[in-house]
């Protein structure tokens, strides 16, 4: 064996051996830049979605960033900007963090950022939106509170169709058919002598044409005056949308219910008499859309008249004492009138005028904060029929039975769609954020749900990057 030869062959070895701890020190290395650039991505995600919109959440327990920063347009590139410095906290070796530099020491420098994808509140007709509407309902009220409601609403909104339809089913020939039957079986009565041969009817439409408000409005409210700018609500003009992210939307039950309920509790109504600028009347403008106070509630008020007319006559049919007024009356008009052919229709018209001059002093106890009943009874009605000519001016007795205005509300809510409720909420919300001093230019369509970003680094000629995703759903 020649002199050196083993020293030479152990410095081969070592060669490989070192040559093996370098390439295993590089992919360390390596490896480590990989993961500093995922956890700057990740601290750079979180740090934003840490800065939701606080006014938002203070109000109505929902959580988004506010991409616009109150400038009515979307700063993207201010979002990313400010992502890219939280991520560089981590990312970047040569930055002075709270707890000194990168440990690691990593040469990792010059960072760069991409928007990949983003969700907006009104995407998809507002899925992002709903699904933390559902979500701060089922934790506010909980999951079985809103089927108790649900079943109550449904139950009374089924008893109205019922009544609307055997309503829109009676007609002027059923009305002389019940007239010849009560004749009949009750010729010869003293009442029907007896009863006053005056007409309300005229009276009633004559009341009728000085509009609803001027009948059901009590005398010790105003109507508010406050108008708005359609055109400024979400619902009526082009949004933003969001890019190559799909929505996460409310994957459980009760949703349609839980908006209800959302702008029932959140929103104020006639009743409630807020102080608050702007709207008084926002869970009226979530039923009727229109633009002032005045009109929404003039059209809640007709239609909760509507909902009425159709419990008031059927208790009028089947109240025989009360049916056999109306024909009595009818048979002494149109006697003195000498048109005696023309009684069963009158009589038909005065059981409507009676009952929908119920259902106005029905609404008017309503709107002063008191209770009816969907069904009523002997205790509950209030008009008797000589009080039907000053029906606009009678005051309603509130026998706290029954359902309340808002309860009502619940009714007429229970009939829109789903994206009418969906688009009158966020119409509010938004609306309502921009009545807060410097959130004038506040747009809901400019508030980020989720998003997805792209991070890259650099070490020397060699490219880090790193794309994740985050959402107020939780999922990454």
């Amino acid at each position: 064996m020649k002199r050196g030869s083993i020293t030479l062959y152990l410095c081969m070895i070592l060669l490989v051996m070192m040559s093996l701890v370098f390439a295993g020190i590089s992919s360390a290395r390596s490896a480590a830049r990989r993961v500093i650039v995922a956890a700057g991505t990740e601290e750079g995600l979180f740090s934003a979605f840490a800065q939701y919109d606080r006014d938002l959440f203070d109000q109505y327990g929902l959580l988004f960033i506010d991409a616009s920063y109150d400038s009515g347009e979307p700063q993207y590139g201010k979002l990313l900007k400010e992502i890219r410095d939280d991520a560089d906290y981590v990312i970047d070796s040569d930055r002075e963090t709270l707890v000194g530099k990168n440990l690691l020491g990593l040469d990792v420098s010059e960072t760069e950022t991409a928007l990949t994808g983003y969700v907006l509140a009104a995407d998809d007709g507002g899925s992002a939106f709903v699904r933390q509407v559902c979500q701060q309902m089922k934790q506010q009220v909980g999951t079985a509170a809103i089927q108790a409601i649900q079943a109550r609403v449904n139950d009374e909104v089924d008893q109205w169709k019922s009544a609307k339809k055997r309503k829109d089913g009676y007609t002027a020939e059923d009305a002389g058919a019940s007239y010849e039957e009560d004749k009949s079986k009750h010729k010869g009565n003293s009442s029907w002598d007896s009863a006053k041969p005056v007409d309300p009817s005229p009276t009633v439409d004559s009341a009728r044409k000085r509009g609803i408000l001027a009948l059901v409005v009590p005398d010790s409210r105003g109507v508010s005056a406050e108008k708005v700018d359609l055109k400024q609500f979400l619902s009526r003009r082009d949004t933003e949308q969001g890019m190559n992210m799909i929505p996460t939307g409310y994957d459980g039950s009760l949703q349609k219910m839980m908006e209800l309920e959302f702008i029932v509790e959140d929103f104020p109504s006639f009743t409630d008499e807020s102080d608050d600028d702007g709207l008084k009347y926002q869970v009226e403008y979530a039923i009727a859309g229109n633009y002032s106070d005045e009109r929404n509630l003039r059209i809640v008020s007709n239609k909760l008249v509507g909902l009425r007319v159709p419990f008031n006559l059927f208790y009028i049919l089947t109240h025989e004492d009360m049916r056999l007024q109306c024909e009595a009356v009818a048979d002494a008009v149109c006697t003195a009138l000498l048109v005696p052919a023309a009684a069963p229709a009158l009589s038909f018209t005065l059981q409507l005028c009676w009952s929908y001059a119920e259902s106005v002093t029905d609404v008017k106890g309503l709107l002063g904060g008191g209770r009816i009943p969907l069904i009523k009874d002997e205790d509950s009605w209030r008009l008797s029929f000589d009080e039907i000519i000053s029906f606009g001016n009678c005051d309603p007795n509130d026998n706290g039975s029954g359902l309340d205005y808002e309860e009502y509300l619940r009714m007429l809510l229970a009939m829109k769609s789903e994206q009418d409720l969906t688009n009158a909420m966020m119409d509010l919300t938004e609306y309502n954020i921009r009545q807060i001093d410097g959130r004038e230019d506040f747009r809901l369509d400019c508030c980020i749900d989720a998003l997805r970003v792209e991070v890259s680094a650099y070490a020397g000629q060699t490219e880090y990057t790193c794309e994740r995703s985050y959402g107020y759903d939780m999922e990454t």
